[in-house]
């Protein structure tokens, strides 16, 4: 991804260049997880039927959860970059760019492991009827026990630590 904005940031191609080297750089990624993936991609090895009926069991899923990661993704990368862009200029995108890439990031993926670890206990305890409030107190507990401490760190010595690791301009 790097590499390629970069090479269309050299093209002159702009916020359009960001946005095309964004959606390369996704399909990059997948190309060793397709290849490492590959014997269980072939779908010879599964059962037709079972798969017909899995894909009606769970066919509200993709509806739902792609609407709302699709628009997710359109505010949060594609307007909120042309807004940024139009309003402020290019020099505060690519600031912003680089604080989302090493904050909002890292941030992400804590979080996103915290709800993969919790996913299966709240699903289990949903199923069986249960409430799901201990299990989403407790990730939230988790998830501040980890986020405090370096948002505080950020908050005093953000400016100092970004000016050390990417220097002054």
């Amino acid at each position: 991804l790097n590499g390629l904005t970069v090479l269309f940031g050299f093209l002159n191609y702009g916020i359009t260049g960001l946005i095309i080297a964004w959606v390369l750089g996704y399909f990059v990624g997948l190309i060793p997880l397709v290849w490492v993936n590959r014997k269980w991609l072939v779908f010879d090895a599964l059962k037709k039927q079972e798969v017909i009926d899995l894909a009606k069991e769970h066919k509200s899923f993709p509806l739902i959860n792609s609407l709302h990661s699709f628009t997710d993704r359109l505010f949060s990368e594609y307007i909120l970059f042309n807004m940024i862009s139009v309003l402020f200029g290019s020099q505060y995108l690519g600031d912003y760019f680089q604080m989302n890439r090493y904050i909002r990031r890292p941030v992400g993926v804590v979080g996103g492991s915290v709800g993969q670890v919790f996913y299966k206990e709240a699903a289990d305890l949903y199923s069986n009827g249960e409430s799901v409030k201990p299990v989403f107190f407790k990730s939230i507990k988790i998830t501040l026990f980890f986020a405090i401490p370096i948002c505080l760190i950020l908050f005093f010595f953000g400016e100092w630590l970004f000016v050390l690791y990417l220097g002054k301009e």
